[in-house]
Order: C-alpha cells, then sequence, then structure tokens
C-alpha cells in the first residue's frame, strides 16, 4: 500500500525524561527540525523511485499521551493528486508496561482530541499504524479495544493491529486455533468497503448507514477468522436483495446488499453473525 517513513520517533530529551513538559518540548523540537528535514528527503528519495505508492508519516509517541503533532506540513512531488497519509499508533502506556486499562484515565478521549488537527489542517487520511493491547484478555483491555475500534471508527480511514500471530499472549491478535483472540472480537468485525450511503456506523457485528436512494450495491467483508463459513445476514428495512460470498483460501468473504426501494436518507441495519 505505501511506506511508512519513520516507527515511532522520538528523542534525544535535554532534560528531566519524567516531566510532562520537558517531553513535549523535546516531541516539538524534534518533529519542528530534525525529523521534518528527515521527512522531506525521504519523501523525495522515495518518489525518484516509485511515484504510485502512499508515504505516510508518523508523528513522536508522544501522540499516545495526547500531546499533539508538531510536524509542518508536507508536500508530495508526485504527477498529479498527492499521496501522503497521517500513521500515528495508538497505545496507552500504562497498558504497554502490563497494566489492566482503566477506563477512567482518559487516554482514549485525549487521543481522540489530539489526534484530529493535524490531518484535518494538511488533507490528510489517517491510518493508525498500530495498536492492541500485550494482552486483551483482562477486563478493562477487553473494553480498551472495544472503545479503541469505535474511536478509530469516527477519525480513521483504517488502522492496522498489532500483531498477526496465533498464541495465548504477547499481542496476539489470533488464539491457538486461529480464532479471535478472547477480548480481540472487536477488531474482527465486517468492514464496509463500499456503502450506497453516509454516515457509516460499525458496532461489533452491526453495520449502519443512512441510505443514498440509488439502488446502488453496498459491498461488507468478512474477516475469515471470525467468518470462517460467512455469515448470516439481517437487514432492515425489508426487501433488501442480499448475496453471500464465503471466504476462500483465507481471504475475506463478501456480503453484496441492495436496496431498491429506500429512499435517500433511510436508516439501514445490517446485523451479521458467523454461519
Amino acid at each position: 500500500m505505501g511506506y511508512d517513513l519513520f516507527n515511532e520517533p522520538f528523542g534525544p530529551v535535554d532534560g528531566d525524561p519524567t516531566d510532562p513538559a520537558v517531553l513535549a518540548a523535546a516531541s516539538a523540537a524534534l518533529e519542528q527540525g530534525r525529523l521534518a528535514d528527515m521527512y522531506c528527503r525521504l519523501i523525495n528519495a522515495v518518489r525518484r523511485a516509485d511515484t504510485r505508492a502512499w508515504l505516510f508519516v508518523e508523528p513522536t509517541v508522544l501522540v499516545g499521551q495526547g500531546v499533539p503533532t508538531r510536524l509542518p506540513g508536507f508536500a508530495d512531488p508526485r504527477p498529479g493528486a498527492p499521496r501522503l497519509g497521517y500513521a500515528p499508533h495508538f497505545y496507552d502506556t500504562a497498558v504497554e508496561n502490563g497494566a489492566d486499562w482503566d477506563k477512567a484515565d482518559g487516554f482514549v478521549e485525549r487521543y481522540t482530541a489530539a489526534i484530529g488537527a493535524y490531518p484535518a489542517a494538511h488533507r490528510l487520511p489517517v491510518l493508525v499504524g498500530e495498536w492492541g493491547p500485550p494482552n486483551s484478555r483482562t477486563p478493562g483491555n477487553r473494553e480498551l479495544v472495544r472503545r479503541q475500534v469505535d474511536a478509530m471508527d469516527g477519525f480513521a480511514e483504517g488502522w492496522t493491529m498489532w500483531y498477526w500471530c496465533r498464541g495465548t499472549g504477547g499481542y496476539c491478535a489470533l488464539d491457538p486455533a486461529g480464532q479471535p483472540a478472547p477480548g480481540d472480537g472487536p477488531a474482527f468485525g465486517p468492514y464496509p468497503a463500499a456503502v450506497a450511503g453516509t454516515g457509516v456506523r460499525t458496532d461489533g457485528g452491526t453495520v449502519r448507514w443512512d441510505a443514498d436512494g440509488t439502488g446502488r450495491s453496498s459491498e461488507l467483508l468478512l474477516p475469515p477468522a471470525a467468518f470462517p463459513h460467512g455469515a448470516l445476514v439481517a437487514v432492515e428495512p425489508a426487501g433488501a436483495r442480499v448475496a453471500v460470498e464465503q471466504p476462500e483460501g483465507g481471504r475475506a468473504g463478501t456480503v453484496r446488499i441492495r436496496l431498491p426501494h429506500a429512499r435517500p436518507g433511510t436508516p439501514v441495519t445490517v446485523t451479521l453473525g458467523p454461519r
């Protein structure tokens, strides 16, 4: 899809690294100085070899503590429309250090508030490049996964979870049998790849939107780990035409839905469960 130009940049810190103000100042200095200069060099260098792929810039790791980025805007020398994106990570520091998430700490709210201004100002799509607790099985971290999926549904065009492995811990998104790890279920919901409407919202196995009245098909992708044999589908309002293609060879299955008689603005609710 593209190039993530630098993973989790940070440093150096001149002063007390436990002082939030010192860390924020160090982050701003790096983003406005050496990091910005490096991104410019990398963008130009990659474009000499590849004019098609997307290029993603990351803020420093302090974005996870609710510190807005101070990166400048960047120019894309490719012909045509720019293909630059913003790829922050979405980690709670305490959870990364082994704690169970405390929903009263305001992490999701601070992060969401910090993330939006930069891509809006520079017209960049947001791809959360990494997220996911090291252990999704604890009560707080199960809730954290759900809250993060809900939050990203509002501010990100997409995300990539860390990481794809089978096991009983250590960030594995799959259990030993290859099913969604306990607590990671919300990350395996259907993905609305193309929707004939606006205001798309997802909530686990439910996808909602407001019909545009064109009668065109909507397409939902089914993660094979959660829907290995396709899906059972219920649609409101009545009269929908539904086609389900089962997953094959590890690829996602597809649900296509057409509402030929829905008027513009009609609420649509699609509920999916594994077959």
